[in-house]
């Protein structure tokens, strides 16, 4: 009885204890499930994965390429960035709880439909887009630098210059359509050589949108490292509006919308002042937006064609090459339309009103009955006038501009240079000053005068359908008065013809002299040597002056042999001629004296360099020199002297011609002159000048 007491026992215990382990046991997870989510970009997933009982889910994507590779998530989603094809791949998800319960796991399969941004520029093949480059920068395919991390033959040289906003400009063959998402990303490859930061801009410009919600968009990031990396700009994220309508800009507005556009620019050192090299590849993104239209069939699309309806050539961007001389002589015969604010048509701005006068200065070398008036009337900050040339300029033959030009004195005095600057312009352009090639000359007031602009050295050039004028610089408001006449564009490269500025001394002063005892001849033996000084110890000129010289210690200049203060521009050699103006002479000057009278009949043209620091202490004399043929043999020289006056420009070594040749008969002459700034004051100066030379040309 005892026993069965026993074994009931144990079975009501047994019986129990599985009653409470059934009880106990850990709830199974259910309802495991996933989604999917793709993003603007179709490489992008995003995984979301629930379960009722889950702690934790590990996503196993099988585009790792190891299948124990797994991120971890407690339900948030989970993001994943497939290859760049298109294919299918398996998404397998693991849910799990620590209490016990057995794994659940889920697999769903997912395609990926790959359309690879569009290639605008990988420099393996001609013809894929036109670049133009800013002031300063330089733009060339090459091979690749370095085949690491990119694999591309060539790749494209960028040299910075060091301006703050200079840029390339790409103009694709159809536009950048920006609209569609997951294609709003702009890519390049990247190179530098060294691990250095540098801010680089990508910018899109032109949309094709004529709407005022729609204006050009760019992205900018600060870069570090060296060697190849790939630089991705997202338009549709980290766009901003460019200038003027950006934030804090002028005219800011509310971020634009995206559209078509016609061209990419690439700052590399954006708002810096960055130089080196550096190499772009592989330029893509977007999507083929419409074709640039190219308006007369030549291959060169509108955008950079600067002739849409004639058919040129890319050399000449789009124009057809056009050799005519340009000329006007204001008296119906020439064939130069002028653009400016009142005669023009394409830019208000310009801020000169210009127009056929009649000469009121009709003297000396312009008799003429009607010249040019330029009248920038002070209301435009970088006032100037042009004209086109109906196409590229042929610079290989007609590259010499020579115009005569009288300029009165201001009723009030300028603080702007008396200058008159040519710009040769693209005007095909967006900013065609950033690939100006100009010349400055000065003038002088209240004289016609003839100025020479010599652009031979732009002969190989096919770019240019423009010439810009503008009297006394840019960036002013001064008002200028201001008469051409007897403009021509042709191969002449003459020296100005009797219209270098001239002014006179002839009052008869005491201070050009020197003694009669100076070693020049008396007889009329002419001497037909080239006289010529570098200050390198090759000349064959005795300077005199009141330290150098012995014959007037009141010329009140002291000249001397010293080092280039400013070797630059034309002017690199070590040593020039200082020319030092105490301001203690009234009449200060410096002479050179020949061994007999000059042959005038060849050797009758003066050419000199010259650099002129500006005075710490403004001048009311002109800045000009003056040089003078005298006859030594005079108790009073100066009273048949013939001077050559030539304005000059401070802080520039610049090259002055004087032509004599009007004195080619002349046996009489065996001085020269040199005075800087004039006589009868005692305004101090201190010049430089080099390569003199007394010759023929």
């Amino acid at each position: 009885m005892k026993n069965l007491l026993k074994l009931g026992s144990l079975m009501m215990m047994a019986f129990i204890m599985i009653n409470c382990s059934k009880d106990d046991a850990p709830p199974a997870i259910t309802n495991l499930d996933f989604t999917i989510t793709v993003g603007d970009d179709p490489l992008s997933v995003s995984v979301t994965p629930s379960a009722n009982g889950a702690e934790t889910f590990k996503i196993y994507f099988d585009s790792n390429g190891d299948a124990n590779t797994f991120t971890s998530t407690s339900g948030d989603a989970v993001s994943h960035t497939y290859p760049a094809a298109s294919a299918s791949y398996l998404i397998r998800v693991v849910a799990s709880n620590t209490n016990g319960a057995d794994d659940v796991e889920l697999t769903k399969s997912h395609s990926v439909s790959y359309d690879p941004p569009r290639l605008m520029a990988g420099f393996e093949s001609s013809g894929e887009f036109f670049v133009r480059v800013g002031d300063g920068m330089s733009f060339n395919v090459t091979p690749n630098p370095s085949t690491t991390g990119n694999t591309s033959a060539n790749a494209a040289q960028v040299v910075a210059a060091g301006q703050a906003y200079e840029a390339v400009i790409f103009f694709p063959r159809n536009a950048i359509d920006m609209t569609q998402a997951g294609k709003q990303t702009i890519s390049f490859d990247f190179y530098q050589e060294n691990d250095t930061s540098v801010q680089v801009l990508a910018k899109l410009e032109g949309p094709l949108a004529d709407s005022s919600e729609i204006v050009d968009v760019e992205v900018e990031k600060q870069v570090i490292g060296a060697g190849w990396q790939t630089l991705s700009f997202n338009f549709a994220s980290d766009r901003r509006n460019s200038y003027p309508y950006g934030v804090g800009h002028p005219q800011e507005q509310g971020l634009a919308s995206l559209d078509s556009y016609q061209k990419l620019v690439l700052f590399i050192g954006f708002g810096t002042e960055t130089t080196g090299t550096y190499y772009v590849d592989n330029i893509a993104g977007g999507a083929d937006g419409v074709a640039i239209p190219d308006s007369d069939g030549d291959t060169v699309i509108d955008t950079v064609d600067a002739c849409p309806n004639d058919a040129g050539t890319a050399d000449t961007n789009g124009c057809p090459t056009v050799s005519t001389v340009r000329s006007d002589d204001f008296e119906g015969t020439g064939n130069i339309t002028w653009d400016s604010a009142s005669s023009g048509v394409s830019d208000e701005g310009m801020g000169v009103n210009f127009a056929p006068f009649a000469n009121p200065f009709q003297t000396g070398i312009n008799t003429s009955a009607t010249v040019g008036r330029y009248d920038d009337y002070g209301a435009a900050q970088y006032a100037h006038m042009i004209f086109n040339n109906g196409g590229v300029f042929d610079l290989s033959t007609n590259n010499i501009v020579r115009v005569k030009v009288y300029v009165p004195t201001p009723d009030t005095a300028h603080n702007e240079p008396r200058q008159l600057s040519l710009k040769l312009q693209d005007g095909t352009s967006s900013a065609p000053w950033e690939t100006q090639v100009e010349i400055i000359k000065p003038y002088v007031y209240d004289v016609w005068q003839e100025l020479v602009f010599d652009f031979s050295d732009q002969a190989a050039a096919t770019n240019f359908t423009r010439v810009l004028f503008q009297f006394n610089g840019e960036n002013n408001y001064e008002g200028v008065v201001a008469y051409i006449d007897d403009v021509i564009m042709n191969d002449d490269n003459s020296d100005p013809v009797g219209g270098t500025p001239t002014g006179g001394d002839s009052s008869g002063d005491s201070s050009d002299s020197s003694d009669s005892s100076d070693d020049s001849s008396s007889g009329d033996t002419s001497s037909a040597e080239v006289k010529t000084d570098d200050f390198e110890g090759n000349g064959n000129i005795t300077w005199d002056s009141s330290t150098t010289g012995v014959n007037d210690a009141g010329m009140g200049v002291n000249f001397s042999t010293v080092a280039n203060p400013n070797a630059s521009g034309i002017n690199t050699s070590a040593n020039v001629g200082q020319y030092e103006d105490t301001g203690s002479a009234q009449y200060a000057h410096m002479i050179f004296n020949n061994n007999s009278n000059y042959d005038l009949s060849t050797r009758n043209i003066v050419r000199v360099k010259v650099y002129v620091p500006t005075p710490a202490t403004a001048h009311t004399a002109p800045a000009q020199l003056a040089l003078k043929l005298q006859d030594g043999n005079l108790a009073a020289p100066w009273e048949t002297q013939v001077e050559v006056i030539q304005p000059y420009q401070y802080d520039t070594w610049q090259e002055l011609v004087f032509d004599f040749s009007g004195q080619s008969a002349a046996t009489n002459f065996n001085r020269m002159i040199v005075q800087f700034n004039g006589e009868n004051n005692y305004e101090a100066v201190t010049a430089y000048f080099d390569d003199f030379t007394l010759g023929d040309q």
